[in-house]
This record gives structure tokens, sequence and C-alpha cells, in this order.
């Protein structure tokens, strides 16, 4: 009984590990910010032409609250948008060798998701 628990116990610790994890290099993690910045940004300037444009044809003006409110959604986005700038910046040598790729804006359950 003994011996069959333990072989169905190795057998399950072993089934469970798949290997290493495959890593990317520091030029694709570089790119792959880069394209996820971009999104970013158009989507924060797409978000807020549509706010003016939704609050002109709804509302037909704006008033002092609607240009608070513009003020703090737009502060929201560049505060985000430079703090991921901030953590994907990468480091480079004197002659121009990567050094640091920064973080990985697109990986599972990271910092920046």
């Amino acid at each position: 009984m003994f011996k069959t628990c333990l072989f169905i116990h190795l057998f399950f610790l072993f089934q469970s590990s798949k290997g290493k994890q495959a890593t990317k290099g520091n030029k694709q993690v570089i790119e792959e910010n880069v394209a996820t910045l971009k999104f970013y940004r158009n989507m924060c300037i797409i978000f807020s032409f549509i706010c003016i444009l939704f609050s002109f044809i709804f509302y037909g003006s704006f008033g002092a609250f609607h240009y608070v409110l513009l003020i703090v959604t737009v502060s929201i986005h560049l505060s985000s948008y430079y703090f991921m700038i901030s953590m994907s910046k990468p480091r480079y040598t004197d002659n121009g060798v990567v050094l640091d790729s920064g973080n990985d804006l697109n990986i599972e359950g990271g910092i920046a998701e």
C-alpha cells in the first residue's frame, strides 16, 4: 500500500512539472513594451475625444463640472501612462548594449497588469 501511494505521489509530482518556461530576449521585450505603450497612448487619446464628443452631443455645452472631470480623467490617463513608461524604460551601456530591458508590460500576472 505504501509503495503504491509513493509511486502515485511521485508520478503526479513529475507529471506536473513541465520544464523551464520559455523566456523572451531583451530586444523582444523592448519591442513589445513599445507596442503596448503605443496601444495605451492611442486608447487614452481616443477615449478623451469620445468623452468630449459625447458631452457635446448629449449636453450641448461644457460646464465647469465637465471641465473638472475632463481634467481629472486626462491627468489619471497621463499619470498611468508615464508610470508605465518609467516601468518599461530600458537601460543601455555606454556602447549601446542593452543592460536591462525594464519590466515586461505583457507578462501574465505581472505588476503592469
